[in-house]
C-alpha cells in the first residue's frame, strides 16, 4: 500500500501499489512503511521562466505623419447622417472626411482598449471611421488602425483586423484628398478667368470687340432684308388682311 507523504496535503488514506500519484495534490506516493517525506524545492532551485513579451503600445507614430492604433474593439457606435452636397464638400475639404456617394453618410465611432498581458483593461481611445462597415467588425476583435488627425479627433484611413487577418474596407467613396485637389483646380481656373476678364476690360479691347459685334449684326440684318425684304412685306400684308377679315372677340 502507498500513502502521500506531502506535509501540505491533508490526504490520510492509503492507495494500492498501482496508483503512482496522489489524486489530491499530485505528489508521488511512497510505500506506507517509509517515513521519508518527498523532497521539496526552494525558490532558487525552481527553473526560471522567461518573461512574457511586453504588449505593444496603444498609439505609435506611423508613416506620412499618421498614427498607428493597436487595441481591442470594445465599443462601436453607428450613425446615419443626411448631408447636402455643400455640407459633404465642406467636411471633405476642411475636416478630411471622404465624400460618400450614397444619400446617407455612414459614420462609426470605434473605441479601442489597450491590450495588456495581465488582462487588466488599460487606456482607451476613440477613432472615427466613415463608410459602410456593417457586419465587418465585431466586439472583441484585435484591430490595427492607420489614422490621421489629432488627439481629439482621429479619422481611420486603413483598418486591419488581426483576429480574422483581413483588411476591412468601407463601401465606395471618394477620398478627401481627391476632393481637395479637384476643388483647388477649380479655384485656380476661376481666378484665371476672372483675372483675364479684368485685364480684358481694363485694356479697352472690350469696346472694340462690342463695336465689332454690333457692326457684324447690322451687316447680317441688312443682307437678310436685301435678300428677303419683298417676301417679308408680302407676308406682313397677308397677315394684316387675314386679321381684318376674322371676327374680333369682345
Amino acid at each position: 500500500m502507498k500513502k502521500c507523504k506531502n506535509p501540505y496535503c491533508e490526504c490520510e488514506q492509503t492507495f494500492p501499489d498501482t496508483v503512482q500519484l496522489c489524486p489530491f495534490c499530485g505528489s508521488a506516493l511512497s510505500p506506507e512503511g517509509e517515513d521519508e517525506s518527498p523532497q521539496l524545492h526552494t525558490a532558487e532551485e525552481l527553473p526560471t521562466m522567461p518573461a512574457s513579451a511586453t504588449a505593444q503600445p496603444l498609439v505609435t507614430a506611423g508613416a506620412f505623419g499618421r498614427k498607428l492604433l493597436r487595441g481591442r474593439l470594445v465599443e462601436m457606435d453607428h450613425n446615419s447622417l443626411f448631408h447636402s452636397s455643400f455640407h459633404k464638400w465642406c467636411n471633405a475639404v476642411f475636416a478630411g472626411e471622404p465624400w460618400q456617394l450614397a444619400h446617407q453618410s455612414q459614420a462609426y465611432t470605434l473605441r479601442l482598449e489597450e491590450i495588456t498581458q495581465d488582462g487588466i483593461p488599460g487606456r482607451v481611445t476613440d477613432v472615427c471611421a466613415f463608410g459602410e462597415y456593417l457586419g465587418r467588425l465585431s466586439i472583441g476583435d484585435e484591430l490595427e488602425i492607420h489614422c490621421k488627425g489629432g488627439k481629439d479627433r482621429r479619422i481611420a484611413k486603413k483598418i486591419l483586423d488581426k483576429t480574422t487577418g483581413s483588411v476591412v474596407r468601407p463601401g465606395l467613396q471618394v477620398p478627401a484628398l481627391f476632393v481637395r485637389v479637384f476643388s483647388l483646380i477649380l479655384v485656380l481656373l476661376a481666378i484665371y478667368f476672372v483675372s483675364a476678364a479684368v485685364n480684358f476690360v481694363a485694356s479697352g479691347a472690350i469696346l472694340s470687340w462690342a463695336l465689332g459685334v454690333i457692326v457684324a449684326l447690322l451687316g447680317l440684318l441688312w443682307k437678310l432684308l436685301s435678300a428677303f425684304g419683298g417676301n417679308i412685306l408680302i407676308l406682313i400684308g397677308i397677315g394684316i388682311v387675314i386679321s381684318a377679315c376674322l371676327p374680333h372677340k369682345r
